[in-house]
């Protein structure tokens, strides 16, 4: 069996999503010094906690990745669970989700 290109897409937009939870959690575990898993519970509100892990200088900059983060989480979701009617992303708009998913990820290595 053959994976459509679309499926493909699709499956690049959850990776996206496992990604930028991944994010949330270590920044959220980090700032409140917590060991062990937690839950992905609230991964809106967890990747505030990435503003507690950079610089005062660098704040205004990186909430503006954290917003930009924020907003492929709930429209991927959208897409995954067909509440989008871009059910076959484009390429161009999956492009531009990982670049801003990997800026959040520089942000988390950085502070680390």
């Amino acid at each position: 069996m053959e994976i459509t290109l679309a499926t493909q897409e699709r499956i690049k937009v959850l990776e996206l999503r496992l990604r930028i939870e991944k994010v949330a959690m270590e920044a959220y575990k980090t700032v409140c010094q917590i060991q062990g898993d937690v839950s992905t519970n609230s991964v809106g509100a967890r990747l505030s906690f990435v503003l507690g892990l950079v610089p005062e200088e660098s704040r205004h900059e990186t909430l503006g990745i954290i917003r930009l983060a924020r907003h492929v989480y709930v429209k991927s979701s959208d897409v995954l669970h067909g509440r989008s009617n871009m059910m076959n992303i484009p390429d161009v708009i999956v492009t531009e989700w990982q670049l801003i998913v990997s800026r959040l990820e520089d942000t988390l290595r950085g502070s680390q």
